[in-house]
């Protein structure tokens, strides 16, 4: 297939342009953990010298390097980091457009896909951020492009150009290993699980150098004593996990269940738009066309899953934390909500929470359907030989195989809800590539709703994320306020986790109350605090009333 640029991609790439003009990300303010990922930047720009804090658990080479290319050129700030993941964004969609064309063979399907994921809210706030999720989600979409056009035209060069995606994806994220153990899945079954060693050596090489890369800058980290305490500790709770996991309580168990039941209510939320579109056009062949009794086992355990999930997460969605809360967008990293608990925001009424929350139910359903009967269709009869339906189904096992590499160690330690966006493109690709169920039944009422759910989707991400960057943008108004009024420094400033990280990070030091600030003489916060006063308040203006009505800065009570 030969890469072009069709008008309704350009299309597009306008309307994620006019989504990011709509959420205004202006402002030198870091959010969520880019703070962590600035300082690197900064001493690699500054100083010469690559270095991880201790904070982050990943690779990060490219992350870093990335930014500091762009902060050569036009200077530090964290409005210049901002735009250089902007621009992976746009990068990240037309990864996914190409992707599933070429899979699908249908233009309706990349499209849709490609929009369903551009008005996702965890990919609307990430893409104004400078967190790792966007970029690495835009590595590895196109390396996954160029691996399967590898194996499906047996070209070395495609080949090459997914191995260099993949291995930048690596010195970003380690968990992109996923890309070439598929591959090696992926090749093998192409070619009839009999290769000679040529083919053999092609097969093993990606996995092969991957590792190699990674095991070597793992040990070049050791050598400079640069290796983070996360990287270590969370790689020894996935060994621990794993090698436990059939020695698990019932508490264990419990868990791992509702990690997973977890991962298929966000996945179904992100997907629904596209599976009831996948409907519209297939009808009843690709979800309902099936046996009962599979149908009914399906089902079964799928609200067996879903029940232990919702009951073990207080019922309803959002079910885990990071970005989407019950007050819009967050994390709410300001000491009174962060570390006091204190109820000083306005939460999403229940009932939008209960009405999400089936949405998301009937997603899952819908995208646990597709999946077990992609699944099935891998074994349509029992005469079937092994190595005929690895032939016939090569792509698939690729995408099976990337999938389940990636949520593997999520469901033995824990996850955030912004790690399964990079699964959405290969979710949409998987369950939309069956070109032969395609049916031309067309319900009203559901092609409606799926084309209504796109835009409803985008006005609610743009809004949330809209407001999330404006009280982080009021946020530095206060601090700015507080440094220029009183001529202090950050020392004596509790501005939140992300600005006492960027300027005051230091593992000696951990405040539970007041991360690594020495003396805590001004408080920026929601609402009020235990022994301080209020000096000034500032108002959040917001497009939907949740989340921070104002910030105010509090001045300790001598």
């Amino acid at each position: 297939m030969q890469v072009k640029t069709p008008i309704h991609l350009l299309l597009i790439s306008l309307s994620y342009i006019i989504l990011i003009v709509l959420v205004n990300p202006i402002g030198d303010f870091p959010i969520n953990d880019d703070w962590a990922y600035a300082r690197s930047v900064l001493s690699l720009v500054e100083d010469g010298e690559f270095h991880l804090l201790g904070w982050g658990a990943m690779t990060l080479v490219s992350q870093v390097v990335w930014g500091a290319l762009w902060v050569k050129l036009f200077g530090f700030s964290f409005d210049v980091l901002r735009f250089s993941t902007i621009l992976l964004g746009l990068v990240a969609l037309t990864g996914c457009y190409y992707l599933l064309l070429s899979l699908s063979k249908e233009t309706w399907i990349a499209i849709t896909g490609t929009c369903v994921l551009m008005v996702n809210p965890l990919f609307i706030v990430l893409s104004n951020s400078f967190m790792t999720d966007v970029p690495f989600l835009a590595l590895s979409v196109w390396s996954a492009f160029f691996l399967l056009r590898a194996i499906e035209q047996d070209s070395v060069p495609d080949l090459m150009l997914g191995m260099c995606f993949a291995i930048t994806a690596l010195l970003l994220r380690q968990i992109a290993l996923a890309l070439p153990l598929a591959f090696l899945f992926g090749y093998a079954a192409r070619f009839n699980l009999t290769m000679s060693i040529k083919r053999f050596a092609v097969c093993l090489s990606p996995l092969a150098v991957s590792s190699v890369i990674y095991i070597c800058y793992i040990k070049w980290l050791k050598i400079n004593d640069n290796l983070p305490h996360a990287m270590t500790w969370s790689q020894d709770r996935l060994n621990s996990n794993f090698i436990g996991l059939f020695d698990s309580e019932y508490a264990d168990l419990v868990f791992y269940v509702s990690s997973a039941g977890s991962m298929l209510l966000y996945l179904g939320l992100f997907s629904i738009p596209m599976m009831l579109a996948l409907y519209i056009r297939c009808g009843d062949k690709i979800f309902l066309g099936i046996n009962k009794t599979f149908f009914w086992i399906i089902t079964g355990i799928f609200l067996s899953i879903i029940t232990v999930t919702l009951l073990a997460n207080n019922v309803s969605m959002p079910v885990r934390g990071n970005l989407l809360t019950t007050y819009g967008i967050g994390p709410f990293t300001l000491r009174d909500v962060y570390a006091l608990k204190l109820p000083h925001l306005d939460a999403i009424p229940q009932g939008i929470l209960q009405f999400i929350t089936a949405l998301s139910v009937l997603g899952a359903l819908l995208l646990a359907h597709g999946l077990a009967m992609m699944l099935r269709g891998l074994f349509p009869n029992r005469s079937r030989s092994l190595r005929k339906i690895a032939v016939a189904h090569w792509n698939e096992i690729f995408l099976w195989i990337l999938m389940a590499a990636y949520l593997t160690p999520l469901v033995l330690t824990d996850y955030f809800d912004r790690y399964l966006l990079f699964l959405l493109p290969f979710v949409f690709a998987l369950v939309s590539m069956r070109g032969n169920i395609i049916h031309k039944k067309n319900p009203p009422l559901l092609r409606l709703t799926s084309l209504l759910l796109i835009p409803v989707f985008a006005l609610f991400s743009v809004a949330l994320a809209h407001d999330y960057m404006k009280w982080n943008r009021t946020r530095m108004h206060a601090t700015n306020w507080v440094k220029t009024e009183h001529q202090l420094d950050h020392d004596s400033i509790d501005s939140g986790f992300e600005f006492n990280g960027f300027y005051g990070y230091d593992p000696r030091y951990d405040n539970d109350q007041a991360k690594w600030v020495r003396d805590d003489k001004y408080v920026i916060a929601f609402g009020k605090v235990p022994g301080y006063e209020p000096e000034k308040h500032f108002t959040v203006e917001r497009l939907i009333p949740i989340g921070p009505r104002e910030i105010i800065i509090l001045r300790r009570s001598d």
